[in-house]
């Protein structure tokens, strides 16, 4: 297993994590959709971040059963929104090797999350192709 309740425990610790964690564990919230508080944007490198709410995260994580919902989540219930959401949250700037290198435990939620992304995109072309062949099949 990627994710363990002892990594996630260390969430509590961080009083001011990289903005890379926050953005990443955003996302985490948004899949399970769970609230995830006030995100204002900060100037970087010429590029507008999104900064979410780090307490809202800390709160949302703190769950006794947060890392088994992951591993139990459904993944066939993703929508375009959520992949719309999770797109600026998970762009090239939150790369899994930046997450190690910020908190090498919580590179398993970043691998995760891009999976999840990952699986959506693939669902939608599925359903896309299920369709296409639904209506030539009416049509016999």
């Amino acid at each position: 297993r990627l994710i363990t309740p002892r990594e996630v425990s260390m969430l509590r610790v961080l009083k001011s994590p990289p903005n890379v964690l926050a953005r990443l564990l955003e996302g985490v919230l948004i899949l399970r959709r769970m609230p995830v508080g006030e995100t204002t944007t900060m100037l970087v490198k010429g590029v507008h971040l999104l900064v979410p709410s780090w307490k809202q995260i800390v709160e949302g994580s703190q769950q006794g059963d947060f890392v088994a919902q992951l591993f139990d989540f459904d993944k066939n219930g993703l929508t375009d929104e959520d992949a719309e959401l999770l797109y600026p949250l998970n762009a090239e700037s939150v790369k899994v090797a930046e997450i190690r290198k910020a908190c090498g435990a919580l590179s398993g939620l970043a691998t995760w999350t891009r999976a999840m992304l990952a699986y959506a995109d693939a669902l939608k072309g599925v359903q896309r192709e299920l369709e296409l062949k639904a209506q030539a099949e009416r049509k016999r």
